[in-house]
């Protein structure tokens, strides 16, 4: 307890007869930690410290002085802390013109703070604490932020049905959260359908994105500061530096963010694009010399605006130029497995020597139709083509129905997997764009060249080519669109005389791309249920309904209205399309039903819906009823419900392609080819049917196992190595194109 005033004359008295001071007395405390641990009077001292240092600093006659030694103090304190944090031992140390790739793709923001912590806690906390310094505000954001969550939830709960709340589950417990799991972004979702994501994680999200800005700023400033004492420690401004370059940020803008501690300068981005470019050539050697690589390559056209015109070209801005990359082979593949060119070149209808009875047979349609066929009979009776049309149709209600059949998500399940690629996050290496045109059949011969310059393989007996990797027997897979195989193709037909396997290039199989192959799908139904203008004036035709949904362009779907459009049209016309034969099957059932709201608000189960889908499905698409339906009389047919049939029909086959190919179904995928082939030789578009064809028979009848599992297993790649997120390797290259027009500025769409 405080002392009075006398007391403390007393002391002070008795402090100057013994010719000492309070200043030597505390001094003398302090040094003496012994006696916190043995006498009672000194022992507050030690729980009370921050009262001890408040009274200082309040005190009128010290407390200025006082206050000035403590921000002294802690200014070179932290200071302190931020040469700590630029010591070269912390990792940060980032020279521009040897930057290394590795150090690229070890950065990681979440480490980077997590180790800054760890160096400077105490700066650390204090900058996060300025950066939410008024509490009353945040307090007020927060609260908004909640009640606007809760209105969300609330009209979401009203919109999506009655029926929602006040339906619970099979185990007792309420299915209300479902109703916020629609709209929440895929990241949290997985290809079962959400398991897994409790509702507490998806109202945290919020929150865990707000914590992950503020991380980010905390190390922003933290590296502002480290860059400011130390220009080498500039790990953080070198990737932004180059992220900022990918995008083509000009130079002033590039120039201003270096000038305020956030990025490198323009030179300093030219050196370590210089370095990480010397970098990526070795990268592509060394992937290239294992012969386990597969090649990508497409055409990318630059339009380069000149101040001066040439004399060669006076008018022309347009150049082609061809952009690839290199895939690893994934999935167990081996040297052994592709020890096969030789084989192949013997049975090879292009080899002048062949003798005719190791030449392959002809492709046998029925066989091709046969490779995945069903051996047995499936308990509900329908084939698995019909099954998936059931499970697409069951999709179709629990996603786009009414807000009572969000419970059954978990219940849908996915499709029977006929054969599965797995689940591997693929590598890809970006070859240097080569200038040369593609679209020529020397063209395609010039590319392959460059492509193996650049792995570093080819045939050391060669001029030039002393210190290459020999491809000796060895298969190159080659993945592009139907163009580039049809050149390919040429190539080698010119090239079959050639006395090397190099000079004919009779080691290139080519792959066809599987996106390009879904491209020609919805070109195929453009080409059936738009293009003809007769098929305009049925009221149920394909482009009434685009005219519905989207009337400001029917024009551009007359024409061409490209893959996106046409893929969009496919996927919403199909939903809606099924919602009715929905509507139209519930209205005929007991019960008195008019719509689909109606027969949700009465519970139906999900043995019930199944049973109905399955009903749909044999009935609502066309299939072996098609034939039964067209021999009846001309004036008993309705050959508008015909067409509806065979539509939905070739709706799901295009939705079936996209699911297999989406989740990795490569059995599935080679399933779906031979219905394609039909279409596409109805349409007019034999090419493709012709190279669908040669790819099964060369797949499943000619190539040796090693090499067919080669093919099949790396047809598709998974960029994000996640489930149900898998592309065509020539999406893989379309996608990097895509991205090179767009922030390229100077190349042409």
């Amino acid at each position: 307890m405080p002392l009075g005033l006398d007391q403390v004359i007393s002391i002070l008295n008795f402090l100057h007869d013994q010719h000492s001071s309070l200043l030597d007395l505390i001094i003398s405390i302090l040094q003496n930690p012994a006696l916190f641990a043995h006498h009672r009077a000194v022992e507050p001292i030690g729980s009370n410290v921050t009262a001890l240092l408040v009274a200082i600093c309040e005190s009128s006659c010290c407390g200025t002085d006082a206050v000035r030694w403590m921000y002294g103090y802690v200014n070179d304190r932290y200071a302190e802390q931020v040469v700590a944090l630029t010591n070269k031992g912390a990792g940060w140390h980032f020279s521009a013109s040897n930057t290394r790739i590795e150090q690229v793709e070890a950065f990681n923001l979440v480490a980077m703070a997590n180790t800054m912590q760890a160096i400077a806690p105490e700066l650390y906390n204090l900058i996060g604490h300025l950066l939410a310094a008024d509490e009353r505000t945040n307090e007020i954001r927060e609260a908004r932020r909640l009640a606007r969550i809760k209105k969300t939830k609330d009209h979401q709960k009203y919109r999506r049905g009655r029926a929602q709340m006040h339906d619970e589950s099979d185990s007792g417990e309420s299915d209300s959260s479902d109703i916020y799991w629609e709209d929440m972004p895929g990241e949290l979702e997985d290809v079962g359908g959400m398991s897994g994501t409790s509702a507490e994680d998806i109202e945290d999200r919020p929150t865990f994105i707000r914590e992950r800005i503020v991380l980010i700023r905390r190390v922003t400033c933290l590296s502002i500061f480290m860059q400011s004492s130390n220009q080498q420690c500039n790990a953080l401004q070198s990737m932004v530096g180059l992220y900022l370059h990918t995008c083509h940020v000009s130079e002033a803008t590039l120039d201003l963010l270096a000038r305020m501690g956030c990025s490198i300068s323009t030179p300093s981005v030219n050196k370590a694009i210089t370095s990480l470019s010397a970098q990526s050539s070795e990268v592509i050697e060394r992937i290239g010399r294992t012969l386990l690589t597969s090649f990508v390559f497409d055409n990318l056209d630059a339009d380069i605006k000149r101040l001066v015109p040439t004399a060669e070209n006076p008018n022309s801005t347009l150049i082609h130029i061809t952009a690839g990359m290199l895939i690893p082979l994934e999935h167990g593949i081996t040297l052994d497995d592709l020890q096969c060119s030789d084989e192949l070149w013997k049975k090879s209808k292009l080899n002048p020597y062949a003798i005719p009875d190791d030449l392959p047979p002809n492709p046998d349609v029925y066989k091709l139709m046969r490779i995945h066929e069903e051996r047995e009979r499936h308990p509900s009776g329908l084939l698995r083509r019909t099954r998936f049309n059931a499970w697409v149709i069951l999709y179709t209600l629990v996603h786009h129905g009414p807000g009572y059949f969000r419970k059954f998500r978990r219940e849908l399940g996915k499709p029977e997997v006929i054969e599965q690629i797995p689940l591997v996050k693929t590598r890809q290496i970006p070859v240097r764009a080569m200038d040369i045109n593609p679209s020529t059949v020397g063209g395609n011969g010039d590319v392959l060249t460059d492509l193996f310059r650049q792995a570093g393989i080819g045939d050391p007996t060669e001029d030039g080519q002393n210190h290459v990797q020999p491809i000796g027997n060895t298969i190159i897979l080659v993945h592009g669109d139907l163009g580039t195989g049809e050149r390919l193709e040429s190539l080698a037909h010119s090239r079959s005389l050639e006395g090397t396997p190099l000079r004919r290039f009779q080691m290139v199989i080519f792959v066809l791309g599987l996106f390009h192959l879904k491209m020609a799908c919805a070109d195929a139904l453009w080409r059936i249920f738009i293009q003809p203008k007769a098929s305009h004036d049925d009221p149920n035709s394909l482009f009434r309904h685009v005219g519905q949904i989207r009337p400001r362009e029917t024009g551009k779907f007359q024409n061409d209205p490209g893959f996106r459009r046409m893929h969009e049209i496919i996927q919403h016309v199909g939903i809606a399309s099924r919602l009715d034969f929905w509507r139209d099957k519930v209205v005929k059932l007991p019960g008195g039903y008019q719509n689909l709201q109606e027969f949700a608000e009465s519970n139906p189960s999900w043995e019930t819906l199944k049973k109905l889908a399955n009903e749909l499905a044999a009935g609502q698409v066309a299939g072996s009823n098609l034939n039964k339906l067209r021999k009846q009389p001309q004036n008993e047919r309705d050959i508008e419900r015909e067409n509806l049939l065979l539509r939905q029909r070739y709706f799901l086959l295009y939705e079936e392609i996209t699911y297999a190919m989406n989740v990795g179904d490569i059995g599935r995928v080679e399933d779906c080819f031979m219905p394609w082939v039909f279409i596409f030789r109805g349409c007019g578009k034999h090419k493709y049917a012709s190279h669908m064809i040669k790819y099964l028979h060369n797949v499943h009848f000619v190539y040796p196992d090693g090499l067919k599992k080669a093919i099949r297993m790396n047809i598709l790649c998974n960029p994000t190595g996640e489930a149900g997120k898998l592309r065509a390797n020539d999406w893989l290259q379309e996608h990097d194109n895509l991205f090179t027009k767009a922030s390229g500025q100077i190349l042409s769409d």
